[in-house]
This record gives C-alpha cells, structure tokens and sequence, in this order.
C-alpha cells in the first residue's frame, strides 16, 4: 500500500471496514499490475473530486470496487467506465428494507415489489438496489446522484437473480447474476456481452 492508503485504512473506526479497504486495496494492486505489466507497488491510485479511484498514467483503463462481507469485486474495463456492486442474498432484513425502498425504488418499481408473494421481495429489492448501484457508479457519481432516477426493466425476483444482460437505452449494458448466495451486477459504459470472471483467495494479494 501507499503511503497514503495505509493513512487512509488507519483512519477508520472500524475494523472491519480498515480490513475491507485493504483487502479491496491490495486486489486491485495485484490485479491492474497484472493488466498494466508494472510492479503492485508502483502503481499510483488517485481519487476523483467525487472520491472515485482511478489510474492518472492509464486513463485508458477504468475500475471500480465493491465489497460485502467476506467478498471484495474489482470490475476493469479498457472501454469506457465501468461501476460494480455486490451484497449478500441475506444483507437486508425486511425492517431495513422498508426504510430504504422509498429511497431507492421508484413508484412503478416499489408496485411492482409489492406485487410479489412476501418472503421474495428481500431478494427481488436486492437484486434492484446493485442494478441501481451499478449503474450509478458507472456514471462516475455513485449515490450523489438519486438512485430513484435509474430505471430497471423488472422487479421480478426470479428474473433479476438468473444470470442474465439487459440493454439499458443508451449503450450502456447491465450484466447481473446471482453467485454462491451473493448478488451481483456490472454496469459498463459501452456494449459488452459478458464479463469475464477470476476469482482471487485472500492469500493471492496479500
């Protein structure tokens, strides 16, 4: 880690969360060291205005992080920007899941939730919510911009955790899946087909 990355993961009260950020730290040093062909040290990592990494000597390539629990997703794309997120099947409870719809869903898309039996709407409202975020994250801004504004094609548990790539009106793609109890979505700003996954152990960028 750099100097300033080690400040940064000091800094946190919580231990859990310093763990993350390093971990999600030191997968991105292995992994766009591989990609780039320079040492993990020497890579320089800098921050948006927004607080969004990004590479200032490979401008070219575009990456974006995400973690939950034991899980850390690093998504990079060498064509145009790229955003992920990732959460575990069993993140939200229905008590925080009803504070956070009116946030997050639109009217159509909270009617369309409400439609469901019951005991698959947890499920069906997580696979919106890393839709939603994905896609924020592609644009650059995150949740600075509302997440209510980005429309997905269905709320239907069983269609949003297949895996499965959706048109997003633009040239934007959405490619989203349901892997080992975790959810996931990619967002990528030009047409992609389908990402290409590797999965790295702890003990493979520490």
């Amino acid at each position: 880690l750099s100097p300033a990355e080690r400040q940064r993961a000091a800094a946190f009260r919580s231990g859990e969360a310093a763990r993350l950020f390093v971990a999600g730290r030191l997968l991105c040093r292995s992994v766009l060291a591989g990609v780039i062909g320079c040492a993990p040290e020497d890579l320089g990592i800098a921050l948006s205005l927004v607080g969004r990494p990004y590479l200032p000597a490979h401008p070219e390539i575009d990456f974006n992080l995400s973690h939950t629990a034991d899980r850390v997703a690093l998504a990079i794309c060498r064509n145009g920007r790229v955003g992920i997120d990732i959460e575990r099947l069993e993140a939200h409870a229905e008590a925080a899941m009803q504070d956070l719809i009116p946030l997050v869903l639109s009217e159509a898309e909270e009617a369309g939730l409400r439609h469901l039996p019951p005991p698959e709407r947890p499920a069906a409202f997580l696979a919106l919510w890393v839709s939603k975020e994905a896609i924020l994250k592609c644009r650059s801004r995150g949740l600075l911009d509302d997440p209510r504004g980005v429309p997905i094609e269905s709320a239907h548990a069983t269609n949003n955790l297949c895996e499965r790539s959706d048109n997003l009106g633009d040239r934007r793609r959405l490619h989203r899946g349901n892997d080992g109890g975790y959810l996931w979505a990619v967002a990528t700003e030009e047409p992609i087909e389908s990402p290409v996954w590797r999965h790295h152990s702890t003990s493979t960028v520490s």
